[in-house]
């Protein structure tokens, strides 16, 4: 069975994104080398949630998930911010 438009669109994305050295997929699925090996880019705030190579602190592999919605929420907070600031 041939993969839905979804599915194929995703892909396409997800080829684009690592072309240009980064993802923004940061569900279970993606590997941690695809992690290492790439930037992980929010997709809302399009900001660096973590850099190619960065060196994860313990709690990285203790509880993946929670880090990386941390990362998430503190970059979130940051271009919230800065949207604030450029908006005076």
């Amino acid at each position: 069975m041939a993969p839905g438009p979804l599915t194929w669109l995703e892909e396409r994305k997800e080829r684009a994104e690592a072309a240009a050295g980064y993802t923004t997929t940061v569900g279970v699925a993606t590997a941690d080398e695809v992690m290492v090996e790439r930037d992980v880019v929010d997709p809302r705030s399009a900001r660096v949630i973590r850099l190619a190579g960065e060196r994860m602190p313990k709690v990285f592999f203790n509880d993946r998930k929670a880090f990386m919605r941390e990362r998430i929420r503190q970059v979130r907070a940051v271009a919230a911010a800065a949207a604030d600031e450029s908006r005076r």
